[in-house]
């Protein structure tokens, strides 16, 4: 067997396919173009050659094309002229001013509830101080002496 050639004598993909010891595909080398690439866009640029001449030429796909073009457009008419209408009816325009509000509101309690985080902390440190507060403020209210005590292990079983 002959010695292994130094790694700067091979190209990159002997060295990817010497590391896979024979599983997968062998990459193909960069910088050439593998012959099934090269016909498959052949036959696609003839494939769209021949789609795009064979249906400009037929005059039902013309006929289709325009008579679609034509009710694209009076669907976007129709769907403005609604918007335009939706956007003068009174009821309409009270239901987006309640909305509005309520979304008002929803973002001042939301500012609230971070200010009120923001004075305890932040992280898990934060969230222990306000279980300690809150501990505290629940004996206090309750008259409990203030300090947990952990109840006692239970007995082992006995066998």
């Amino acid at each position: 067997m002959s010695p292994p050639l130094p790694k700067h004598f091979l190209s990159r993909s002997t060295r990817v396919s010497r590391r896979r010891r024979g599983g997968g595909q062998t990459p193909q080398p960069t910088g050439t173009m593998a012959p099934t690439n090269l016909i498959g866009r052949v036959m696609q640029w003839l494939a769209n050659e021949i789609i795009v001449k064979g249906l400009g030429s037929n005059p039902a796909f013309q006929r289709f094309a325009v008579r679609s073009a034509e009710q694209a457009q009076a669907l976007a008419k129709q769907a403005a002229d609604v918007a335009a209408e939706a956007a003068s009816n009174p009821n309409v325009r009270a239901l987006r001013e309640e909305g509005t509000a309520a979304v008002q509101a929803a973002a001042e309690r939301a500012a609230a509830m971070r200010r009120a985080a923001g004075e305890v902390g932040d992280g898990v440190g934060g969230f222990a101080a306000a279980v300690k507060e809150e501990l505290k403020r629940v004996s206090a209210e309750s008259g409990a002496a203030g300090v947990y005590k952990r109840p006692p292990p239970p007995s082992p079983p006995r066998s």
